[in-house]
């Protein structure tokens, strides 16, 4: 009977695909209204990105100071976002007209002025676009209406990205960009145009300027583009010369961005902060082997298992993952931090933090590489659906094998840049979930894709 209703259900859906978008897309907007906080915690990265913004749009100034010190430069925040903010401040008047957006709320916390909705209202129509240029991509490669219909509701319902609609961080704009700069490129290689290269390489560039781990991620994703192409024989001159172009776009986007910052002072980068991240992954690398084992548990997001192992097991076994504790290694890494800042400032600091991080690194390259493993779990984790969540990135792993295998370039091209920067992010970061929340579009299209083959393989038996 079930069954039958599900059958009957996709039909209508098939026969009326117009209507089940247009309830979709008055679902999601029914739930953003009566979801969409007029104020909120400015805490933490929003309350430097609205900072930073707000110089930007007023004084014409890459500053986190709210204080009147303009000569207070911002070097740990990328560009991306808060340029975007200060565009979105300059053309939309509530915010233009707004001239205290931060003021003391309860506990302490600085909160939101109510004009900054606006931001939200922007970012929920930027997931509305994310989730339609995903169910294309499903739509264009299978043929088929449902998954891609589906495909609407897993992005427009996701638990991260929706979440973070009403959050002023970069991550809902991250994964706007990088949906863009994925569906160009899918269509890139699918028809070889070589303006399609240039706006995915421009994507790229954007993408860059939100996320600066892409500077390295996008250089290996290039290099294994172009070695594909060449040993697979797919229209090699064609997509040598959009590689180029790509490469060129993106490059053009970034690099005035770290001239800028060599002028001002001295050295060429995109943003600082990286040292910070690494030295406190040298310190998981080196946690006793009780709190690696803890940490599968502790990190699972699951309620049954952290409490579970909060209530029966001693909490020393646990503690280096504890971020709030002061024996915690987040707290202890935060400290020396601070510490070498007051002392040195941010950029010797970062770069002292990130010497060490590298020597210890290579001084223990087998518990760098275990390490991984659990750091890998920590991203796979969902906050709302916790290890249910795993399944995605099989389905979304198998997708890029059997890609790699038929040797599909539209396919695997478009799944590999994901791919890479799981592998990045579980080598090189602390783990945490909202560094891949930014790339689960694609994880989702891999997924439902996976499933798809998955799904025939089975029926084919």
């Amino acid at each position: 009977m079930l069954k039958s209703f599900f059958s009957s259900l996709i039909r209508k859906i098939e026969r009326n695909i117009t209507i089940a978008v247009f309830i979709f897309i008055l679902f999601f907007a029914v739930v953003c209204f009566f979801k969409m906080d007029y104020r909120g915690s400015l805490d933490g990265d929003a309350g430097e990105y609205v900072a930073i913004a707000y110089n930007l749009a007023k004084n014409n100034i890459y500053s986190s100071s709210f204080d009147g010190n303009h000569s207070n430069f911002n070097y740990h925040r990328p560009p991306g976002y808060p340029f975007f903010l200060a565009g979105l401040i300059k053309v939309i008047p509530q915010l233009k007209e707004s001239s205290n957006w931060r003021a003391a709320g309860s506990g302490g916390k600085l909160t939101s002025d109510h004009s900054l909705v606006y931001f939200k209202y922007v970012q929920a129509f930027l997931l509305l676009m994310t989730a339609f240029m995903t169910a294309w991509m499903v739509w264009d490669y299978l043929g088929r209406k449902i998954p891609a219909y589906f495909t609407l509701w897993f992005i427009g319902f996701h638990p991260f990205l929706e979440r973070y609609i009403y959050r002023l961080y970069r991550e809902e704009f991250a994964a706007f960009v990088f949906m863009l700069f994925s569906l160009t490129l899918y269509f890139a290689f699918k028809k070889s145009r070589l303006l399609l290269f240039l706006i995915s390489g421009l994507s790229l560039g954007l993408l860059t300027m939100v996320l600066p781990q892409w500077k390295y991620v996008g250089l290996f994703f290039i290099a294994v583009s172009f070695l594909y192409s060449v040993i697979n024989r797919i229209n090699v001159k064609r997509t040598i010369l959009g590689l180029l172009i790509l490469s060129i776009a993106w490059i053009s986007i970034f690099y005035p961005w770290e001239l800028r910052n060599e002028h001002i002072s001295g050295k060429k980068f995109l943003s600082s902060g990286g040292g910070v991240v690494l030295e406190l992954r040298s310190r998981y690398n080196m946690m006793p082997w009780s709190s690696y084992f803890a940490s599968f548990a502790y990190w699972s997001r699951s309620p049954i298992l952290k409490k579970s192992l909060i209530k029966f097991v001693d909490k020393k076994y646990y503690t280096p993952l504890v971020r709030d504790d002061k024996n915690g290694l987040y707290h202890l890494s935060r400290v020396e931090y601070n510490q070498l800042y007051k002392q040195k400032g941010p950029l010797k600091a970062d770069s002292i933090l990130k010497r060490r991080a590298i020597h210890n690194i290579l001084a223990h390259p087998i518990r760098h590489l275990l390490m991984s493993i659990p750091i890998g779990f920590r991203l796979m984790m969902n906050p709302m659906l916790s290890i249910l969540y795993i399944p995605v990135y099989f389905l979304f792993v198998y997708a890029v094998f059997f890609s790699f295998r038929n040797k599909n370039s539209c396919l695997f091209m478009v799944l590999f840049p994901t791919f890479a920067m799981f592998i990045f992010n579980s080598l090189a970061t602390h783990g945490l979930t909202r560094y891949n929340g930014a790339y689960a579009p694609i994880l989702i299209f891999g997924s439902v894709i996976g499933f798809n083959k998955w799904w025939n393989s089975r029926k084919a038996k």
